[in-house]
């Protein structure tokens, strides 16, 4: 994307995300979300494909915006993923949008490296 993430339109972040079926609640929060993040634009692309994915996943669940997420529905949305790496990455970019952004810390707050947090949940 020749725009820099940080300085993007709303339609361009839709070009940029290939919005698919995400709702214009999900599309206007990680727009926002993503002027709020101090971080490289490398890791606000990598946080929006996440998000994206994230927000695919949620829409199919019947769930059409970030803010009505429960820390079981992360939790499921984990799961559907086999390796650490990719799970760490969600945890990466769900954190911080919900912890500070969005202001629901308890719904990420048990979440921790992927290794960690699924063994914490076989105890």
């Amino acid at each position: 994307m020749e725009t820099i993430l940080s300085e993007a339109s709303k339609t361009q972040l839709e070009d940029y995300i290939q919005i698919d079926a995400l709702s214009e609640e999900m599309l206007d929060a990680m727009l926002d979300y993503l002027l709020t993040l101090r971080v490289s634009e490398g890791s606000k692309a990598h946080y929006l494909q996440k998000l994206r994915k994230f927000g695919l996943w949620l829409i199919k669940q019947g769930i059409r915006n970030f803010t009505s997420v429960k820390k079981s529905h992360i939790d499921f949305f984990l799961a559907t993923y086999d390796k650490n790496n990719t799970k760490n990455s969600i945890i990466t970019a769900l954190k911080p949008l919900y912890r500070d952004f969005l202001n629901k810390p308890s719904v990420t707050e048990d979440i921790g490296p992927a290794q960690e947090y699924w063994v914490h949940l076989a105890i």
